[in-house]
């Protein structure tokens, strides 16, 4: 799931000695990291998964990362009122509660995991620098993120911060 997550932005040119030197610090990072142990429910779900699905999948993060490197104003406003209809529509639809907690809680699990290796100093960060499509594209929806002003607590719950 990673590789696919991160694979759009490995193909950057190492066209400067910062690059190689980033270059250098993923690979040394990626041979060095203990492995991740995915929550039983991520891995079920992985087990479950055809080729299709990860097809669908991979597509679909393409779209997604296209979308947001060079997203306009009137697109970042469309994607602020889609977030809200959609977490409007969740206070009322209690399937999509229990559904929206179940990954709140897997992926709160991993990035804890990811935090304890320094996966955002040393992975996130040399990327970054190698690649200048990753650096665009969390940078805005980080910001876009921090824009929605919202507090999630520790079992999922999402409100607007006052």
């Amino acid at each position: 799931m990673l590789v696919i997550q991160y694979s759009p932005f490995l193909n950057a040119s190492i066209d400067t000695k910062e690059k190689e030197e980033a270059w250098l610090n993923l690979v040394k990072f990626l041979d060095e990291v203990e492995g991740l142990e995915y929550p039983e429910e991520m891995k079920e779900l992985y087990e479950n998964l055809t080729n299709q699905d990860m097809e669908k999948m991979e597509r679909y993060l393409a779209e997604n990362i296209k979308k947001w490197i060079g997203i306009t104003t009137e697109e970042l406003l469309a994607e602020r009122e889609k977030f809200f209809e959609t977490m409007n529509k969740m206070n009322s639809d209690t399937a999509m509660q229990s559904s929206w907690q179940k990954t709140f809680r897997m992926d709160k699990n991993m990035k804890e995991q990811m935090k304890n290796v320094s996966f955002y100093d040393k992975f996130n960060e040399n990327l970054k620098v190698l690649s200048s499509d990753y650096y665009e594209y969390t940078t805005t929806f980080n910001e876009f993120i921090k824009s929605l002003n919202l507090k999630i607590n520790d079992k999922g719950g999402i409100e607007v911060a006052e």
